[in-house]
């Protein structure tokens, strides 16, 4: 298991205080990670940032994700979680604006996008959940 979180900071937004709220609040190491300075839609300055995770790096993550999500969308999350994986690939969206005032926050439009690959729906409801569908 392994994956990645990937962000897009615009030229307006502060792309060392996003660093340090991925670091502080989903505690992620990020001293290493890949970086792109690209041109939006409009030609303005937009930097790529993707940070590989490790197996231990993702089961970490997620246990943060579930004991920090606000009760409301962990409990979405738990609901719908078959349609966050996709062939064993588990894709969450969090709000960048929200992870910078230390809150996690589910989120659509302009994310932090967090993707586990080769992650099975069962390890996802066993952390998720609580739920250990392997003997069934």
């Amino acid at each position: 298991m392994h994956g990645e979180i990937d962000i897009i900071v615009h030229a307006t937004e502060d792309l060392n205080r996003i660093l340090d709220s991925v670091k502080s609040i989903l505690k992620v190491q990020v001293e290493k990670f890949d970086r792109r300075d690209l041109s939006g839609h409009y030609g303005n300055p937009v930097t790529y940032i993707k940070i590989k995770l490790h197996d231990e790096d993702v089961k970490s993550l997620l246990n943060v994700i579930k004991n920090n999500m606000p009760t409301e969308d962990m409990y979405y999350l738990q609901n719908l979680l078959d349609e966050y994986v996709t062939r064993n690939i588990f894709y969450l969206r969090l709000d960048k604006q929200a992870l910078c005032k230390g809150k996690l926050k589910l989120v659509i439009n302009d994310p932090i996008k967090i993707v586990i690959k080769n992650v099975k729906i069962d390890f996802l409801k066993k952390i998720f959940i609580g739920i250990n569908d392997s003997n069934k």
